[in-house]
């Protein structure tokens, strides 16, 4: 979803949101920098642009494959596929003793709440078997295993069966 006016745009820049610009033609377009070394938005590329690229904190994640994903999510937002979504946010209680920590509460457009479990190529069976556990005692969430493996991320919705 293109925003529209400069103001939106610049909002997004003062933030660190947007890094680099990306016309509708999709040439990247290089915009001027001030004396402070800023980006500024040229006038001609205003009313199409998309975030190429998302900056998120090194420090506020357990691994850098949930950064990278939360990378993703925030890029989704932006495009409109989600609303919103937050990092480690609830721990479910599978058994006495036993608990889940989910990676991603994912709110969906239609308001539909999605928990994602972030993996890199392999993971232990402990997770695995923890995650169809509480597909199973909590089948409000929709529950997705995401995992990178060889440069890509590969989605895995777990049945509540």
């Amino acid at each position: 979803m293109p925003w529209g006016t400069e103001a939106e745009y610049a909002a997004l820049l003062a933030r660190g949101v947007v890094r680099e610009v990306i016309t509708a033609k999709g040439d990247t377009a290089t915009a001027g920098h001030t004396q402070e070394g800023k980006k500024q938005l040229s006038p001609n590329i205003a009313s199409a642009l998309l975030p190429s690229t998302v900056e998120i904190p090194r420090d506020r994640f357990r691994s850098d494959t949930e950064r990278r994903y939360a990378q993703v999510l925030e890029l989704r937002k932006y495009a409109g596929e989600i609303v919103d979504w937050y990092y480690e946010p609830i721990r479910l209680f599978l058994a006495p003793r036993t608990t889940l920590t989910v990676d991603f509460l994912v709110v969906m457009r239609g308001k539909n709440l999605a928990l994602h479990e972030v993996k890199a190529a392999w993971y232990k069976e402990d997770g695995w078997v923890k995650l169809k556990m509480a597909a199973r005692l909590y089948p409000c969430f929709t529950f997705v295993l995401c995992q990178w493996k060889e440069r890509g991320w590969y989605y895995q919705t777990i049945p509540a069966v």
